[in-house]
């Protein structure tokens, strides 16, 4: 026999409310912590690398006939990490 007793309850919450109650910087921080990337104004998405684009840099670092250096590492690691994420 449980000493404590178990309550339920159930709230309605108008997001309105809660979005307008704080500041940008804490949602920018609470997006962030959820590993979101927040841009701030008009993002061009056209200019945006498509999974293609990415695949075909990829291709032409690793067929370099120079070995790689730690920057070519970090950008193609960076371009994988950009290709597995779509």
């Amino acid at each position: 026999m449980s000493r404590y007793n178990t309550i339920s309850v159930t709230a309605e919450v108008d997001i309105d409310d809660v979005i307008n109650e704080l500041d940008d910087e804490d949602l920018v921080e609470e997006l962030q912590d959820r590993g979101y990337t927040c841009v701030k104004g008009n993002y061009d998405f056209e200019a945006a690398l498509t999974k293609e684009e990415i695949d075909l840099l990829i291709a032409h670092i690793d067929i370099r006939a120079l070995p790689l250096d730690w920057e070519w590492k970090r950008i193609r690691d960076k371009l994988m990490t950009m290709d597995y994420a779509k």
